[in-house]
């Protein structure tokens, strides 16, 4: 039985939504939470956590040159309080400021395990 590739509409949709939730990560986790809920008062304590706000990309479009690809769109950032949208762009200029210089997706085991493999004819 042949086995089909992934479809690379998929690996997008994977892709963007891992970055949704490192965005969400980086931008809802404050250091200072764990000390504040130890000294907090048991009224203070007894409220929950903000919501984190989840990330639905829609992309509009992907260019694709010499092995990197550029997308197009934008993200929703939808939340309990209303919806916000942010464009890709910003979106990676958030991660930058955050430290977050590189991203790869994909399954790097597999990538070594079939390197060591035969090439096909």
């Amino acid at each position: 039985m042949r086995q089909w590739p992934v479809p690379p509409g998929l690996l997008l949709g994977a892709a963007l939504a891992l970055a949704g939730l490192l965005l969400a990560t980086v931008l809802t986790h404050d250091p200072q939470d764990t000390a504040t809920l130890r000294s907090a008062t048991p009224s203070a304590r007894s409220q929950p956590p903000s919501p984190v706000p989840a990330l639905w990309p829609t992309p509009r479009n992907v260019h694709v040159a010499k092995g990197s690809a550029r997308i197009g769109g934008s993200v929703a950032l939808h939340s309990d309080t209303g919806t916000d949208t942010a464009t890709l762009d910003s979106v990676a200029r958030t991660l930058r400021e955050a430290g977050v210089h590189q991203l790869r997706y994909g399954d790097q085991r597999r990538r070594r395990a079939n390197s060591c493999s035969p090439s096909p004819p």
